[in-house]
């Protein structure tokens, strides 16, 4: 099943397989380090995608915050290890990036 895009926490585009379930990542880069961790994830389209997003972009925020460099909440099908600038829709980024 092929869905539309509609927007960040809506629709994401394109499904895989017919899969509904989103993962958002939060992707970070601070003083020459930088990492990645998965928030959650949570049906495409769902009050719950909206608040791991939310949370995303607090733990974003907090990261730049307290080491300056930059985040991004991306979200996309899979898990942390394939969710990038390029797999995943970047939905925030904090800081410079």
């Amino acid at each position: 099943m092929e869905m539309d895009e509609v927007g960040a926490v809506g629709r994401f585009g394109k499904s895989p397989g017919g899969a509904v379930a989103l993962t958002v990542v939060v992707e970070f880069e601070s003083g020459g380090e930088g990492g990645a961790f998965e928030v959650g994830t949570a049906p495409e389209g769902s009050p719950e995608l909206g608040r791991l997003v939310s949370d995303a972009r607090d733990e974003a925020d907090a990261l730049v915050e307290d080491g300056g460099g930059w985040a991004a909440v991306r979200i996309g099908f899979g898990d942390v290890e394939s969710i990038d600038c390029e797999s995943g829709r970047t939905v925030y980024v904090a800081g410079e990036g």
